[in-house]
């Protein structure tokens, strides 16, 4: 978020009463290479509005964000690449219990493309806002969501994966929560939002309409089908159809008690968090919300699994493997023209 402290054209103020008026709960003051506006975000931040400081560090070979450092703290933005001194700006960052997002990586201007390795770099963005575009959703954005979900498999065999976010960059007004990171957080609070980010534990949407939910569950979570049987009663005495129904209570209490048994054994796991499958087959749920339509997909490490085409305005889907077949999945909403609307963090298949 940029206010006339760096590049943009509107105030502080102006930026919460908007944020504010689209269904924002927090928002990040990320100015370019400055702390002279914290004080004004700090004091904006007693109007209802959870306020994450930051600086959106431009260097000459890329731009990147340190977000949960110190009122009055400046991240130093004078070098480039070839100094080699990146890693120590983030350790600073990393000292008061910041985060480092890598910046629209392939922005199409000279500094703005991001030439600096991944590592050290807590998250990155892969979906940067309008800014001077008139389209949310652009090339650079795809490169930048291929690039991190080709990177994920492999970072996730690793013991550890960089989530993504996705950042309005408004500068201009009109351009707030489009997009935004939806945060799965514990507290509206800085601390909490921030290990939330860092965490993965969070999806990206074009808009504040758009609802989803996404979840993993596996064990056994489905219910057996009931026995039936036939009884010829016009052949059976009383006593009979008495013995009969006595059995069909107990057949259904034991039914009951199975499945209360299998529901306390199924695990589940939400968007970012790992799903323990114990060789067990996996399901996975969505549920989207606030489109007229679009295109769902899921993807894993071994490529997209599902595709379905929905209509109206809300949209629910599963789909299931065995254990072993997927290390992750992550979720894809997309407009009918192949722009993004949502997408999500993986969850971890175990």
């Amino acid at each position: 978020m940029h206010s006339v402290y760096s590049d943009g054209e509107l105030t502080p103020a102006q930026l919460v009463a908007e944020a504010r008026r689209v269904g924002m709960d927090f928002m990040a003051t990320t100015e370019h290479n400055t702390a002279d506006a914290h004080q004004a975000w700090s004091l904006a931040a007693a109007e209802g509005l959870t306020i994450v400081i930051g600086e959106e560090v431009t260097t000459e070979s890329g731009h990147w964000l340190a977000l949960g450092i110190r009122s009055g703290q400046l991240v130093d933005w004078r070098y480039g690449v070839r100094d080699q001194v990146v890693q120590q700006h983030l350790d600073q960052v990393h000292a008061v219990s910041g985060i480092g997002v890598v910046c629209h990586p392939h922005a199409p201007y000279p500094t703005g493309t991001f030439r600096y390795p991944y590592d050290g770099f807590d998250v990155v963005e892969v979906w940067n806002g309008l800014w001077t575009s008139d389209r949310p959703w652009n090339a650079d954005n795809e490169a930048g969501l291929d690039d991190w979900s080709r990177d994920l498999a492999r970072d996730i065999r690793e013991g550890w994966w960089r989530p993504a976010m996705g950042n309005s960059d408004t500068h201009l007004e009109g351009q707030i929560g489009l997009p935004h990171t939806v945060v799965l957080a514990e507290a509206l609070s800085p601390e909490a939002l921030l290990a939330g980010i860092r965490a993965g534990r969070s999806w990206v949407a074009g808009s504040t309409q758009i609802e989803l939910e996404f979840s993993a569950t596996s064990g056994s979570a489905q219910t057996k089908p009931k026995s039936s049987a036939t009884s010829g009663a016009d052949q059976a005495d009383q006593a009979d159809q008495a013995d009969q129904a006595d059995q069909a209570d107990q057949a259904d209490q034991a039914e009951r008690a199975d499945q209360a048994e299998r529901a306390d054994q199924a695990e589940r796991a939400e968007i970012g968090e790992r799903l323990a499958t114990r060789g067990e087959p996996f399901t996975v749920h969505l549920q989207v919300r606030g489109l007229a339509g679009g295109v769902v997909s899921f993807h894993t490490d071994r490529g997209e699994v599902l595709r379905e085409n929905f209509s109206g305005p809300s949209h629910r889907t599963a789909w299931g493997g065995n254990a072993g077949e997927a290390r992750l999945v992550r979720c894809e909403v997309r407009h009918r023209d192949g722009s993004m609307a949502a997408f999500t963090n993986p969850i971890v298949l175990d």
